[in-house]
């Protein structure tokens, strides 16, 4: 049988392109007649949230609909107070803008609508950690037009990594796992101890200067709750959304065990060549 392959070593950089690439290579292979594919994510340190929806859509065409998991953000009191200064100053276009994001029925919010209230508490270690309402990404429409129906049945593609697959990488890898039960390989690792086919899979993490400019921006940087300005050149994350699995809506996808369908050890020969990695596959 004839086999392609679709490289994906990141979902960054440019957004755009990474769209007409991706449909490009999966044209190509569509005019050659493959009749399964491997999808490679070695190393694949994540990127933008939709684009590993779009990846999905790709893969399993537009009518499979939300590409995405259910998500909340973490809605300490600084965090109510944003929302609720970003709606009163009629600000759209910001993380924590509610015209960002979608209802469970994939209907963009309105841009007055507080999906902050009422928190929701989610205990975690014994301790109860306020969330928001749930949400979905908003992603589409995309910025290339993808066909309907899948690009392939998902019995006849597989996914294939080292384990090292972060953020929107190890979301992907999720859905195509849960919903779409496509196969995982992981190739690596302590043959001795179990491992995930995927990294953290929180659902988004926030850098410093994003989430200082949602403070300012909301005008609470005098907020007795705002952190302060950083003095060194540096940068931290936060971990602001949490997804929730499909399989256990009760819990968030971080602490889900996903083991991958096959573990395979490396040799010299396909450590030292994803050729013929993919071959042996």
């Amino acid at each position: 049988k004839k086999t392609g392959v679709l490289m994906v070593g990141s979902f960054g950089g440019d957004y755009v392109r990474f769209q007409n690439d991706s449909y490009s290579a999966l044209s190509k292979l569509k005019a050659a007649n493959i009749q399964q594919l491997i999808v490679d994510t070695t190393g694949n340190g994540g990127g933008f949230v939709c684009l590993g929806h779009f990846l999905i859509n790709a893969l399993a065409g537009t009518k499979f609909g939300y590409a995405g998991f259910e998500s909340a953000v973490r809605a300490q009191p600084l965090a109510r107070r944003i929302v609720a200064s970003l709606i009163t100053q009629e600000i759209n276009g910001m993380f924590y803008s509610p015209s960002r994001w979608s209802s469970l029925n994939n209907t963009p919010l309105q841009d007055n609508y507080n999906y902050m209230e009422p928190p929701t508490n989610f205990t975690i270690n014994d301790t109860n950690d306020a969330t928001s309402q749930r949400i979905y990404d908003t992603c589409t429409p995309y910025n290339v037009d993808l066909p309907a129906e899948p690009f392939l049945p998902p019995s006849k593609i597989i996914i294939v990594g080292n384990g090292y697959c972060a953020s929107t990488c190890a979301m992907f890898t999720g859905i195509a796992y849960e919903k779409l039960g496509i196969k995982i390989a992981t190739f690596g690792g302590n043959p001795d101890a179990a491992m995930n086919f995927n990294g953290l899979a929180g659902n988004q993490v926030m850098e410093w200067a994003d989430l200082d400019t949602e403070i300012k921006t909301a005008g609470l940087k005098d907020d007795p709750l705002a952190p302060p300005d950083l003095l060194v050149n540096a940068n931290y994350r936060v971990n602001w959304r949490y997804a929730y699995s499909w399989q256990n809506k009760s819990e968030p996808l971080a602490f889900r065990v996903e083991r991958a369908h096959y573990r395979i050890p490396y040799t010299a020969d396909t450590y030292m060549s994803p050729q013929n990695l993919w071959t042996y596959v």
